[in-house]
């Protein structure tokens, strides 16, 4: 079932706030409006356009856009439900925006663009763009069913926290100059996402995003797969794009490949006002195909930097060139 959004927000609440058990949603946005409120999302649905339109965060809305695999009053789905963002079909670009609105914000925003909780997968398409979102602090990491992190103030996410159990595929798109900052009780980590699960990066590019902390881009606390993206500009203080913790489970593969245009993962004048300009890694970490060039840190680790028991690393195939450090 096909669903034209001619009345914009009040569509969304129309088929994403009811029970909607065994359905499946296509939702096409057919106008530009704001978002002021979070959307539960209990069944499969697919958001996007054929034309240029921008989803707007409201400037007096705090809270997540969309929790996926949850209801509003917490109780979790039965079976898993994905959330699809932009058009699998097609590859075109800049189709389908959500904007955090972040210069224009009367409050602090306190969630997430995507939530995914431990009965909830999002899939993000080439065709979507998620920019200007900025977040301060954790809203439900403390309530949410399912392990989130050790410090659940300090995750950070602006654009998609992903609880143990949940799935995030990044298939392309572009996120841009996104960011988490500092509050009296939280440092916030991860600039872009935040992973507590399993994350798998299939196409898109990460630029200008940024962490006052760690992980300008990905902060890493299980499982990141990266097959192709390109990491450009982002900054942190420790691990400019990427940030995995000390654990056996904060497990980073980047498996890219190598053809005539190119190495499919590049890592491109990222910074650390610390250590590691591109990655910061605690954790077993393979590289094979990948390109770093000119990222930069402060102190250590231009474009890598290792450290802690079990940060094993192995690298096949990769280059780096004009990484510096000190």
């Amino acid at each position: 079932m096909e669903e034209k959004l001619a009345h914009g927000e009040m569509a969304l609440i129309k088929h994403l706030n009811d029970k909607g058990v065994g359905r499946m949603f296509k939702i096409l946005i057919a106008e530009d409006f704001e978002i002021n409120r979070t959307f539960y999302v209990t069944y499969p649905v697919t958001i996007y356009t054929n034309e240029a339109h921008t989803l707007t965060r409201a400037r007096i809305f705090a809270g997540d856009m969309f929790v996926v695999g949850e209801s509003a009053d917490g109780t979790a789905c039965e079976n898993m439900v994905t959330l699809t963002l932009g058009n699998p079909a097609s590859e075109a670009k800049d189709l389908l925006t959500i904007d955090g609105n972040k210069d224009n914000m009367t409050v602090d925003v306190v969630g997430t663009v995507v939530y995914i909780t431990p009965k909830g997968q999002a899939d993000l398409h080439e065709n979507l763009t998620v920019t200007n979102c900025a977040k301060v602090g954790n809203e439900r990491a403390l309530t949410v069913s399912g392990s989130l992190s050790s410090n659940p103030k300090n995750v950070g996410g602006a654009v998609g926290i992903v609880v143990q159990g949940g799935i995030l595929n990044i298939y392309g798109g572009t996120y841009s100059n996104n960011a988490v900052t500092k509050s009296d009780t939280s440092n916030g980590y991860g600039g872009v996402f935040f992973n507590h699960s399993t994350m798998n990066v299939y196409g898109g590019v990460f630029k200008d995003n940024s962490a006052e902390v760690r992980a300008g881009a990905i902060y890493g606390y299980r499982t990141v797969n990266i097959y192709k993206s390109e990491f450009i500009g982002n900054t942190s203080n420790i691990g400019g794009a990427i940030y995995m913790p000390s654990s056996s489970a904060a497990i980073l593969n980047l498996e890219g490949t190598k053809d005539e245009a190119g190495f499919s993962i590049t890592f491109q004048g990222n910074t650390a006002t610390g250590n590691g300009g591109a990655i910061y890694y605690s954790g077993p970490t393979t590289i094979s195909n990948a390109l770093f060039v000119g990222n930069e840190a402060a102190t250590a680790g231009g474009a890598i930097y290792g450290t802690g028991g079990y940060s094993r690393m192995k690298v096949y195939d990769t280059e780096f060139r004009t990484n510096k450090a000190g």
